[in-house]
């Protein structure tokens, strides 16, 4: 049987991260997620219903993916 557990990966945020995020996930709140598909290792795509994707890298790098740059611990929202 294979081992499904998931690893838990804390982003620590300023205030100021905090508003720019609350800006971002606010009108996503009531969107169901439609799809979460794991890109390479620790870089996953969450879609909403809407048609928003938030690229998270939990990487302690940078990658780059579809030409944008995720930074390390970081997110891009397209």
């Amino acid at each position: 049987m294979k081992d499904n557990k998931t690893k838990r990966v804390t982003f620590r945020v300023t205030e100021e991260e905090y508003k720019k995020l609350d800006k971002i996930l606010a009108p996503l709140q009531n969107q169901a997620i439609s799809n979460h598909e794991i890109l390479q290792e620790r870089v996953v795509c969450v879609t909403y219903e809407g048609g928003t994707q938030i690229y998270l890298n939990s990487n302690n790098y940078a990658v780059t993916v579809e030409g944008n740059e995720i930074p390390a611990m970081g997110y891009h929202v397209a």
